[in-house]
């Protein structure tokens, strides 16, 4: 079942079931304040708004094997977090919910039974006018991703010991970066300047040979198990990667602007200026079963 939660602009929370979108809300809460909404792998949703109160809203089977969603605990903050700078991970096999404060020296873990709070020290790798800009994570994962305004972009891994009271972090340096994306722990990096696509597998603590460009990149993304990686280069050019061999897969010029793009495994979508959905099949010409995922395609029926 999916369910849609939507952030009204007077600060209402309502969700719905996708299937029914026109009936009554499943569930409503007013904010009274901005808020950020994360969900989870398991169908909640946290909730934080500007002033530091963490909402979070479990999702539930009653008798009649109808779901409904309640509220199960909400926490106020001892740290300022106006700026939201939240994520979710996973630690020591639980789901938890991260907040950075606005200072970028402290941040709060959450989970339905308890707040921890850990001193984050970024010192050494940052000047003292840096601030947080953005942090990204993988909700499966325990990997925070920390890009600062002045590009510097450092990996943060959040560690709990077994009694999931006390935490630790490490972190790790990477080069200046003005694009970067993160998937399976796996990580592409672009800088401006370079022109050069890096790519680091996170786990092994691998750095492979760089990618040169042949003019800006304006977006990157990954498949879904980051089997491959996709660049949006300047003017309307669109290149495969494969992760393995860095091996150019392919090249596409598209017809108009792009907006966004997004993968799964099988396929990449792009957004189009003109408002369209261009949906591309991810074909790797080395993949056996390609000709069979190609006629299995819904255009062949049409």
């Amino acid at each position: 079942m999916i369910f849609v939660l939507i952030l009204t602009t007077n600060h209402w929370i309502e969700i719905y079931s996708a299937k029914s979108l026109n009936d009554e809300a499943l569930y409503s809460l007013h904010l009274r304040s901005p808020a950020r909404v994360h969900s989870t792998i398991n169908g909640n949703f946290y909730v934080l708004t500007c002033n530091g109160i963490v909402y979070s809203i479990a999702q539930q089977i009653n008798s009649d094997n109808e779901f409904n969603f309640n509220q199960k605990t909400n926490y106020q903050l001892k740290i300022s977090c106006s700026m939201m700078l939240s994520s979710v991970l996973t630690l020591n096999g639980q789901e938890s919910f991260v907040v950075f404060a606005d200072n970028g020296q402290s941040m709060a873990i959450c989970t339905m039974e308890r707040v921890i709070y850990i001193g984050v020290d970024v010192s050494p790798y940052i000047s003292s006018s840096s601030s947080l800009k953005s942090i990204t994570s993988e909700k499966t994962q325990n990997l925070l991703l920390l890009y600062f305004n002045n590009k510097t972009l450092i990996s943060c891994q959040v560690k709990l010991n077994e009694s999931n009271e006390k935490g630790s972090l490490q972190f790790t340096p990477f080069d200046e970066a003005d694009k970067f994306c993160l998937q399976n722990n796996c990580l592409a990096t672009y800088n401006n300047g370079k022109t050069q696509l890096n790519l680091h597998d996170i786990r092994s603590c691998t750095c492979y040979e760089p990618i040169q460009l042949d003019n800006e990149c304006q977006y990157l993304c990954f498949n879904e198990s980051a089997t491959y990686v996709f660049a949006l280069v300047k003017p309307r050019g669109l290149f495969m990667y494969r992760m393995t061999d860095r091996r150019q897969m392919a090249k596409l010029f598209v017809y108009d602007f792009v907006l966004s793009m997004v993968a799964d495994n099988d396929f990449l979508v792009l957004a189009m200026n003109d408002r369209r959905l261009l949906t591309l099949l991810i074909a790797d010409p080395d993949d056996p079963t390609l000709q069979a995922r190609i006629q299995a395609l819904p255009s062949r029926y049409m």
